[in-house]
């Protein structure tokens, strides 16, 4: 079950295909199209005990980008425009993560 917020935001198979394999670290996967924008693999990150991956604009010129991580139920994706800092994206998904794994959502 794919849950969004705002409700109603949708992925296509493909991008959920997609997503779930550029954790593998040596899948070259291309673009990913999510929400409007295309974004690919830019690193594998380990910030404590989350895995994370940073996804970064497709496009040069465009400056928003993506931080994914793996839960228990799905795939936890946090997208960000242009203009908000990817280190603090980076730690608002694992702020939010460790979060609803302590209220056990």
């Amino acid at each position: 079950e794919l849950v969004s917020s705002p409700p109603g935001i949708g992925f296509a198979p493909e991008a959920i295909e997609r997503l779930n394999l550029a954790f593998f670290r040596g899948e070259h996967i291309g673009a990913i199209e999510m929400c409007g924008r295309r974004v690919r693999v830019r690193g594998h990150v380990e910030h404590g005990a989350h895995f994370l991956l940073d996804l970064c604009s497709d496009d040069e010129a465009d400056q928003h980008g993506a931080w994914a991580e793996c839960t228990r139920r799905g795939v936890f994706v946090l997208i960000y425009d242009a203009g908000m800092d990817n280190s603090k994206a980076m730690q608002l998904l694992a702020g939010l993560q460790e979060h609803i794994v302590e209220s056990g959502l």
